[in-house]
C-alpha cells in the first residue's frame, strides 16, 4: 500500500496512524536501513540508496550481520523524507497494523514490482493498492503551466499531464485512475496549487492479526 508523503498532507485532520509515517516508525521496537537491491542491480538511480528499511527481527538480522544501520524513529522519519524529494514512493504492508518487518521506498525506473507492472501493461492495483488520497489541481489559477513541469517528473504513475487553460496556456490534469496518492506532485509544486484530498473510506485499509 502507498503511504503518501506525510509533509504533503500538512496534519490532515484524517490522517490514521497507519498513514502517518512518524507513528509508524515510532511504533518499531527496532529500526535498520539498508542498500536498496532494485536499484544496486538496475545499476540506474545511484544516490539515496539507503531507503530500504528492516524492523524487529528482520532488522536485527540485518544488523548482526552488518548489512544494515541502526536508526532512532526521528532518524528513519528523516530518511524518508529525503526518498520523498528524490521521487521514491514509500510502500507499507496493505494493513491497518502498525508494526511490520520491512518498507520500501521505491523509484518507478528500478523497482522489481512497480517498473515490470508499468512495462507490461498489468493493472498496477494488482500488485500495491493506493493510499485513500488522491491529488488534484486545487486552484486553477495558481498554477501556472511552469515549463519544466516538476510536479509531472515527480510522478511515478503518469497520472498527471498538460491541459489547455481557459484564459490561454496550460495548467496541470490529474487522472484519478493512475493517481495513487504518494503526494509527491504536491510536494514538487512551487506554486501550492496541487493538494491532496481524502477520497477513500477507513475501510480501504484492512485490518490484520498481529506480527509473530
Amino acid at each position: 500500500r502507498v503511504v503518501p508523503a506525510l509533509r504533503a498532507l500538512k496534519g490532515h485532520p484524517d490522517l490514521l496512524p497507519c498513514e502517518d509515517i512518524g507513528e509508524l516508525m515510532r511504533a518499531q521496537e527496532l529500526i535498520a536501513t539498508h542498500p536498496c537491491a532494485c536499484r544496486l542491480q538496475a545499476q540506474l538511480c545511484r544516490t539515496h540508496l539507503d531507503t530500504c528499511f528492516l524492523f524487529g527481527w528482520a532488522a536485527e538480522y540485518s544488523l548482526s550481520r552488518g548489512m544494515a544501520q541502526r536508526l532512532t524513529p526521528q532518524e528513519a522519519v528523516e530518511v524518508v523524507d529525503r526518498a520523498a524529494d528524490h521521487g521514491q514512493v514509500h510502500i507499507w504492508m496493505n494493513s491497518s497494523f502498525m508494526q511490520s518487518r520491512y518498507m520500501c521506498n521505491c523509484c518507478s525506473c528500478c523497482c522489481v514490482m512497480i517498473r515490470p507492472t508499468l512495462d507490461h501493461g498489468v493493472p498496477l492495483q494488482k500488485r500495491i493498492s493506493p493510499s485513500r488520497f488522491e491529488a488534484e489541481l486545487s486552484d486553477a489559477e495558481r498554477c501556472l503551466g511552469c515549463l519544466d513541469k516538476p510536479c509531472l517528473s515527480a510522478c511515478s504513475f503518469d497520472a498527471i499531464g498538460p491541459q489547455p487553460a481557459p484564459g490561454g496556456g496550460e495548467v496541470v490534469a490529474v487522472d484519478p485512475e493512475k493517481c495513487w496518492g504518494c503526494g509527491f506532485c504536491v510536494l514538487k509544486c512551487p506554486h501550492d496549487s496541487l493538494h491532496l484530498r481524502l477520497v477513500r473510506p477507513k475501510e480501504h485499509i484492512p485490518g490484520a492479526a498481529p506480527l509473530v
